[in-house]
């Protein structure tokens, strides 16, 4: 049979429920069940979480009716344009190389956000009534005000002055729609957060000249009435990259405005952010809740506030440098042969900013990083893969822990997942992350059927629930890493299905380059249960069937590999979601393989598409061999 004919096989057999089976996982538990996982979920939390997030509670039920106001406001102050002459620059950097992502045709009404086109009239509605009918996170991004940037970015030399226009009229119709005295004091308008995003664009813009004084006046009162409130309503209580985005955008107003409140605004940066340095920046580099995206959102701030700070705050520049070299070293050591992070936990591309725009940011204020080492690299608790230097075949195994125990908003039950380019371009890809919305997309991504991991019965490895919540968690154990003659191995296991009986599930990554790759695991347990794999595809990536049941050929451009699945009884092809980007989803192809024993190893191993290997399992041991006689056997025995 021909491969167009198998292609077309394949996909009559394709179908897409693993969208509905996550949303299952969650939804169908009893009221005690629900009862567990809430208890679950407090005895991570620290109780200062605990405590400022009931005062908050009781504040804002108290003050619901109350107002913002009587803030100070200086009528004059003065602007150091030469210390925030890059912001503008490189914030426009961002958004152009994001255009799908934020464009908008202010003049035509419309906004895009997430993907996601609204109509808001012109001149812009702030109060139009569609907002309330939108999702949550868009709301937020429409008061960050960073599509103005888009509207900047998108214009033509003949148009910079119309569109500088149009963004001044924004602004000022923003000032007069939420000034304080007459805005709800929980309004996304006033949100700490928001305010934090908001800040940096609004300092950025107002370092063009082209404004009118009257204007200019109005928007610096309102921009130090931002920070002031800001200042005192950091969100102490939520913490983690929420806490650090605070604590940049403080550190910007404080820097951009000379006021007697600046001094008192950056020793507030200065002791908070050393503090938060020290506990959310593990020693790896790695920002602790886990996200590849935060990490880069993160360090990008923390390289603004160096840069911004160097010379009204020299300690605080220094301390945000010699962090952020720890972080710039970890995230060169995590990337793709594309140049950019792994799509693991709350993720999307546009979201952050690159790497290539922090690599310029790092660059501004000299720091370095050295190249990856070819063959195995460990970072943090990240197992990197070379074959070797400059080579674009790179598999990136996380054996780490899901997220900061507790902070788990932007975890998913990932445990020991991965993710591997071959050529340069992704082949076995993470779902990534569609919305923050409470839906069926939102539990698939953080569904363990969402990942390149090994399930129990189908379920998921973390109880997750609502949004950002979950309670249980596996832990990770026996994190290991080796050689043994030309291969390089990594092996972990987690407890994330002791619930089930099952009291570990491990897994080994072993690599011998150009030769082959292979991944196993072994559940351990009193049950007999059901173990399934899934190792999802890149859209890009073409499957037909191989010579046997347990054998398919990949195939992306000129590029063949075939991948032999090993100790299964049953072997699917499924369609999942691929979401590069919030509000962006794409179908692919997902390889769902499982079998009935445990105690005994089953996964693939990936070769060249002419290699003929052998598989053996015996008492816990795998054993790998070419038939065409290419150098020495592989074993591995699991402990």
């Amino acid at each position: 049979m021909g491969s167009k004919k198998k292609e077309r096989r394949l996909e009559a057999k394709t179908s897409n429920v693993l969208e509905s089976d996550a949303q299952k996982l969650v939804t169908t538990c009893s009221q005690w069940q629900r009862a567990q996982r809430g208890l679950q979920t407090l005895s991570h939390y620290r109780w200062r979480q605990i405590t400022r997030r009931a005062i908050n509670l009781i504040s804002n039920k108290m003050l619901a009716d109350r107002v913002i106001g009587g803030i100070p406001v200086p009528i004059t102050v003065t602007i150091d344009r030469d210390a925030f002459a890059f912001l503008l620059e490189e914030l426009l950097s961002e958004y152009t190389a994001h255009l799908h992502h934020g464009q908008s045709e202010l003049r035509e009404g419309s906004i895009v956000l997430l993907n996601h086109a609204v109509k808001l009239g012109w001149p812009l509605d702030w109060q139009h009534p569609e907002i309330l009918r939108l999702p949550h996170l868009w709301r937020f991004q429409l008061q960050y005000h960073e599509f103005l940037l888009a509207h900047i970015a998108d214009a033509a030399p003949e148009e910079k002055p119309s569109h500088w226009q149009d963004v001044w009229s924004v602004l000022e119709s923003w000032v007069e729609t939420f000034r304080p005295e007459l805005t709800p004091i929980r309004g996304d308008a006033w949100h700490a957060f928001c305010i934090s995003r908001r800040i940096p664009v609004w300092i950025s813009l107002l370092t063009n000249r082209d404004i009118d004084s009257t204007l200019k006046e109005k928007l610096i009162r309102s921009l130090f009435q931002q920070a002031s409130w800001l200042h005192d309503h950091l969100e102490t209580d939520l913490g983690g990259n929420h806490l650090l985005e605070n604590l940049t955008a403080l550190a910007l107003a404080a820097s951009f405005l000379t006021t007697d409140q600046s001094i008192t605004w950056l020793s507030t940066v200065q002791k908070k952010l050393a503090a938060e340095l020290d506990y959310q920046v593990l020693p790896s580099g790695e920002h602790f809740e886990r996200s590849p995206m935060y990490h880069c959102q993160v360090l990008r701030n923390l390289l603004w506030v160096a840069l911004v700070t160097k010379s009204v705050c020299p300690s605080l520049s220094h301390r945000c440098l010699e962090t952020s070299q720890f972080m710039f070293d970890f995230l060169n050591g995590i990337l793709h042969p594309d140049g950019e992070i792994p799509l693991l936990g709350d993720i999307g591309f546009g979201e952050a900013p690159s790497v290539a725009q922090i690599s310029r940011l790092a660059e501004k204020n000299r720091l370095t990083h050295s190249l990856r080492e070819p063959g195995a690299t460990v970072c943090g608790n990240y197992w990197v893969h070379q074959h070797s230097a400059g080579d674009d075949d790179v598999l990136i195994f996380d054996a780490g822990e899901v997220a900061a125990s507790h902070l788990p908003a932007h975890a998913h039950c990932d445990l020991l997942g991965m993710e591997a380019s071959i050529d340069g371009q992704r082949w076995f890809v993470d779902s990534g992350n569609f919305n923050y919305e409470a839906d069926s997309m939102r539990q698939y991504c953080r569904s363990s059927l969402a990942h390149n991991v090994i399930t129990i019965d189908h379920a998921n490895s973390c109880n997750i629930w609502s949004r950002f919540r979950m309670g249980n968690r596996g832990k990770i154990n026996n994190f290991q890493f080796g050689n043994t003659l030309n291969t390089s191995w990594a092996t972990a296991s987690h407890t994330g299905y002791r619930r089930l009986g099952i009291a570990e599930v491990a897994r080994v990554v072993a690599i011998e380059s150009n030769r082959f790759w292979l991944v196993g695991d072994l559940a351990e347990g009193s049950k007999k249960r059901s173990l399934v794999g899934y190792l999802h595809l890149s859209p890009k990536l073409k499957l037909e069937r191989g010579g046997s049941e347990n054998e398919f050929l990949l195939l992306l451009g000129n590029n063949r590999r075939k991948i032999v699945f090993f100790g299964l009884e049953n072997l699917t092809i499924l369609e999942g979601w691929y979401c590069r980007g919030f509000g962006f989803r794409q179908s692919n192809l997902v390889i769902q393989y499982q079998t009935n024993a445990t105690a005994e190893p089953m996964g693939w191993v990936l070769t060249r598409a002419d290699s003929k290997p052998t598989i053996t399992l015996h008492d816990r041991q795998i054993s790998l061999d070419f038939k065409n006689g290419q150098g020495d056997s592989f074993h591995w025995q699991f402990n």
